[in-house]
């Protein structure tokens, strides 16, 4: 495996293929355009991270139709086995009175066409003819491919939790009669509240697509199960077997448990 990439503090990449990938998409979503601005606005303003996410993924599925001559199922290919469903029936689902359920819908549905319009936007800068019809992506750029992308970020979006490097980093300074020494004028009383109170620096989370964990399916009787390995500098998620698994066997785990 190749060393990783590292553009600075905040981005990380596993190789320089995975960054090209991500910069051009961020470059077309992130740029200093004006629609630009106001899809992050949008997106950050109404606290979801899936519209970040989903715009990404929409994003990526016309750019490999358009730019790198992909067929659409092809580009639409990586997220396919994914559970997905309207994002709007899955939200309005959780509440069962008639009246609210309503509100609720007509609510979601003014703010997904809003997302949508916005990407469409700022996709338009750089590509003029992206609401052209007859296109091969035309009907992975449409309001309701959007709604079931934003379903999929909405059933298969683990939470990725990871240890602040801080306490790692103090740990190493209290081990050390030397090291912790040195370093208690500067930190003063700062040390002694991170060994009494670990939680007084929060851990850093995001989120993400799992193809190993969100692609299983269920079983009552799996032969397999997913636990949480944290680690230093990363959290990942690993899948254990439970019994013996036979070659060509489906490997399921348990959705209850």
């Amino acid at each position: 495996m190749p060393p990783p990439v590292v553009v600075n503090e905040h981005r990380i990449y596993c190789s320089q293929r995975c960054q090209q990938k991500s910069e051009e998409i961020h470059s077309i979503l992130y740029s200093n355009s004006s629609y630009s601005s106001v899809w992050i606005e949008h997106a950050l303003s109404n606290k979801i991270d899936r519209f970040l996410m989903s715009g990404e993924v929409f994003t990526r599925v016309f750019v490999d139709i358009r730019e790198h001559g992909k067929s659409a199922e092809e580009a639409w290919g990586p997220y396919k086995h994914f559970a997905s469903g309207s994002w709007i029936e899955l939200i309005s689902n959780q509440t069962s009175d008639v009246d609210t359920k309503e509100k609720l819908c007509n609510d979601l549905q003014t703010l997904l066409k809003t997302s949508h319009q916005i990407l469409l936007q700022v996709l338009s800068e750089r590509y003029p003819d992206v609401r052209t019809t007859g296109k091969p992506w035309q009907d992975y750029i449409t309001l309701n491919h959007f709604d079931k992308i934003m379903g999929l970020f909405e059933l298969n979006n683990p939470t990725i939790e990871i240890d602040s490097p801080f306490h790692f980093y103090f740990g190493k300074v209290h081990a050390d009669k030397t090291l912790h020494k040195k370093a208690s004028p500067v930190l003063g009383p700062l040390v002694q509240k991170i060994n009494t109170k670990h939680n007084c620096i929060p851990s850093c989370h995001g989120h993400g697509l799992f193809y190993v964990h969100s692609c299983m399916n269920h079983s009552c009787n799996p032969n397999a199960k997913q636990t949480s390995l944290p680690t230093i500098t990363e959290a990942e998620i690993a899948i254990e077997a439970q019994k013996e698994i036979q070659k060509g066997e489906e490997i399921t785990i348990s959705y209850v448990k």
